[in-house]
């Protein structure tokens, strides 16, 4: 079956209605170029605690960066980790599809580390709601298919045709179930897990 990671999110109701809908990882923005960035350390812990225990919870940034809380955190998202200290299964690495260079990075990245395909942008390291051409996808899935989840402009019309042609392994989505930056709308996240449910036939 493929897994469900809402991502962006900034107030524990959303959390809270991810998390109920059957979320099974839920993103945390702590990069301060995006609008979905949650700065304070007590925001960060609320909307950890809305989580609660059996949700994967992953801080995400463009760039990573090393902060006190990220220890409250089961992984680090990123395309790029610099110095960070983390093993292999704590990371997502985001591979920008389209990017020079994107082929032999995912062909050669580490097996143990997830990774997360999302649409190259040059104004953006992510959340750009721009979906990912279908070529590239086979591309992506044909150089590794293990461990892969999806993003790029997905949202509960585009998803089940993705999930059924490709069957990734997790999908990650922020603004398709906004109705603004960060703020999730409860209709688009309820079709979101039904569209993502019913291409996985779970």
């Amino acid at each position: 079956m493929t897994r469900i990671k809402i991502c962006g999110l900034t107030r524990a109701a959303d959390v809270e209605l991810a998390v109920d809908l059957g979320a099974h990882a839920i993103g945390v923005v702590l990069d301060p170029s995006s609008p979905r960035c949650v700065a304070d350390a007590a925001s960060v812990r609320s909307l950890l605690e809305a989580a609660g225990a059996y949700v994967v919870r992953v801080a995400v940034f463009g760039r990573a960066a090393d902060r006190p809380d990220l220890g409250l955190f089961d992984r680090v998202q990123a395309w790029e980790f610099n110095d960070l200290d983390l093993p292999a299964d704590r990371r997502i690495a985001v591979c920008r599809v389209g990017e020079p260079g994107w082929e032999d990075r995912l062909a050669t990245s580490d097996p143990l580390a997830w990774v997360l395909l999302d649409r190259f942008s040059e104004s953006a390291a992510g959340g750009t709601g721009e979906a990912i051409p279908a070529g590239l996808l086979e591309t992506a899935f044909r150089l590794r298919n293990q461990r892969t989840g999806l993003a790029g402009g997905l949202s509960p019309e585009t998803v089940g045709d993705l999930v059924r042609r490709f069957r990734p392994a997790f999908v990650d989505v922020s603004s398709g179930v906004e109705s603004g930056p960060g703020v999730k709308d409860p209709g688009k996240l309820r079709s979101f897990f039904e569209a993502v449910r019913g291409a996985s036939g779970a």
